[in-house]
């Protein structure tokens, strides 16, 4: 019984874990679009600051010095749109320059929470066809069996001490 449970439960962390290439695709597909409009924003703001012989940055601390409230927050929510930008640009390079294992990492440390969320929601299991699919399927086997077995290992330890010590 426990060799079937610990092989059932190697195949099913194997199928979660031939997931996660195509999860990273379409998170990285989202970051793409998400890059696309600001960038599309960041290029309307510079021209109207050029247009009137402003950087960026000054434009920004114009509008953020602003005594209208209005003109203000809008100035700070447009400073917040250039940051996401910047972070998912890094990101977006990140992402379309790394194997699955940096891959992996840049999801875990920097994801945006907001597109992680959308992709989490729209996304729909696939089948591993390619090789880091069958890769990551494998990982996720070895460490859902392994992951068992020690647990399992752990429990029947502490089980015989306790009926040792009664």
């Amino acid at each position: 019984m426990l060799r079937i449970l610990t092989l059932a439960t190697g195949l099913l962390a194997g199928a979660a874990g031939s997931q996660y290439p195509a999860f990273t695709d379409q998170y990285a597909q989202r970051i793409g679009g998400a890059v696309q409009e600001l960038s599309l924003i960041a290029e309307n703001f510079d021209a109207s600051a050029r247009a009137e012989g402003l950087t960026r940055a000054e434009a920004l601390a114009r509008l953020t010095g602003s005594s209208d409230a209005f003109v203000q927050a809008h100035g700070g929510q447009l400073a917040q749109s250039f940051a996401r930008l910047d972070r998912l640009s890094l990101q977006q390079a990140r992402l379309t320059g790394g194997n699955p294992v940096s891959r992996l990492s840049v999801v875990a440390t920097g994801a945006d929470l907001a597109l992680l969320s959308a992709t989490s929601e729209s996304f729909r299991p696939a089948v591993p066809l390619t090789l880091e699919g069958v890769l990551f399927g494998v990982i996720g086997y070895l460490l859902g069996s392994e992951g068992l077995r020690l647990l399992l290992r752990l429990v029947r330890r502490r089980s015989a001490k306790g009926l040792r010590s009664q």
